[in-house]
């Protein structure tokens, strides 16, 4: 039986029907990190998805000084180059068969560019390390947004079909620097994780969240709205917890008081304490997790 994540296990539409965490169980709570309110994406000149995953990779790497960070985006890297190389070969050998012997030895050294980028925006990301959050410039911001590319190579397992971005606006650079400066606020309120990018399993599911810590499981949404209006975002983070906590690899799922969703586009932290979770509804996620789902409810 092939493991599905747990995102797509959540977003599947037949096998929930009303057994989800209602909205109005959350608190919703505005950190006041700073005066600006609500970042509106659209005056970003960059895609949302991109600048979401940007923020993470920031939030890992410069504020929670997590070595790993950018593990995925190093394969990322490796993807775009050959699958770059791999359209080279075929390119070079069309110049051959049609007799254009120059064009094709042009074309035959292979290509590193992506590889090299990596290495060059890992360097200036290293050194942004050594600097407030305040005082981060734009060149660190493109940096980020090149690793984030980069992930999305990764996730994607073949190179994405567009260059590598370097140019960033200016109000997008603003906006990656507050909202990372908005997460190091976060982490000072709630303290910091005990595990980044955990990993839980159960027989029909995998999957990595983003942060947790004895006091809380804890998910950034970069959202224009309420992450709570998707119920999948709410079916995704009980199934974290479910699973993390029947599995028992990690020992903060058994101590862990609050489901926590953050959103650093709006400074907004929607919280559910784990005691007003029904065990029925935990035990419903746990079961759902370790039985195959039928193709009749998949449809």
């Amino acid at each position: 039986m092939n493991k599905q994540t747990v995102t797509n296990l959540s977003k599947l539409p037949n096998i929930w029907t009303k057994h989800t965490i209602k909205p109005k169980v959350f608190s919703e709570f505005d950190l006041h990190s700073d005066n600006r309110g609500f970042l509106n994406p659209k005056f970003e000149g960059i895609d949302s998805g991109t600048l979401g995953t940007a923020i993470d990779l920031g939030a890992r790497y410069l504020i929670l000084n997590d070595d790993r960070a950018f593990d995925n985006a190093k394969i990322g890297a490796f993807n775009y180059d050959l699958n770059s190389n791999i359209n080279q070969v075929n390119l070079k050998q069309w110049y051959i068969e049609i007799g254009d012997t120059k064009t094709a030895n042009e074309l035959s050294k292979p290509l590193d560019n992506a590889a090299f980028h990596f290495n060059l925006n890992k360097g200036v990301l290293e050194n942004a390390r050594k600097i407030p959050l305040k005082n981060l410039e734009r060149s660190h911001c493109e940096s980020l947004i090149t690793m984030a590319f980069f992930e999305s190579c990764f996730r994607s397992r073949q190179a994405l079909d567009y260059d590598i971005p370097f140019g960033l606006d200016r109000m997008s650079f603003s906006r990656i620097r507050t909202m990372l400066q908005r997460c190091a606020n976060f982490f000072r309120k709630y303290g910091v994780p005990t595990h980044i990018d955990y990993t839980v399993t159960a027989n029909n599911v995998f999957g990595d969240g983003d942060y947790l810590s004895e006091n809380y499981v804890a998910d950034f949404k970069t959202y224009k709205r309420s992450p709570l209006d998707k119920p999948y975002n709410r079916r995704q983070i009980l199934l974290y917890y479910a699973i993390g906590k029947h599995e028992q690899k990690y020992p903060e799922f058994q101590i862990a008081r609050q489901l926590i969703f953050f959103n650093p586009r709006t400074d907004k932290v929607y919280s559910v304490n784990v005691d007003d979770i029904s065990p029925d509804l935990i035990n419903y996620y746990i079961e759902i997790a370790n039985n195959s789902v039928s193709d009749e409810t998949k449809n």
